[in-house]
């Protein structure tokens, strides 16, 4: 199986960036390093993605005509001291 990486968002900060994929995966990254700071299920291929204006939330939209909201900050905290968990919480 493959997938493909669809939308994309940069947080208003330019810290973080998101991506879905068609895998049905939000995946939250950390801008300067690259690095995959955490996986989050959707459960559907990815359609959009979107950070809240304050960066603390992130909604991603699938094929599934579902929107769901994750906690961006919970993982913005977590790098910022140095421990990030990965994983659909």
């Amino acid at each position: 199986l493959s997938t493909t990486i669809q939308p994309s968002e940069i947080s208003t900060d330019g810290e973080f960036f998101a991506t879905g994929s068609t895998d049905g995966l939000v995946r939250l990254w950390d801008a300067a390093t690259g690095q995959v700071l955490r996986e989050m299920q959707h459960g559907a291929a990815i359609n959009s993605v979107a950070f809240s204006f304050e960066g603390r939330l992130l909604a991603s939209a699938g094929e599934d005509r579902l929107v769901q909201r994750q906690g961006a900050g919970e993982a913005a905290a977590h790098r910022r001291h140095g421990d990030v968990g990965l994983g659909a919480q």
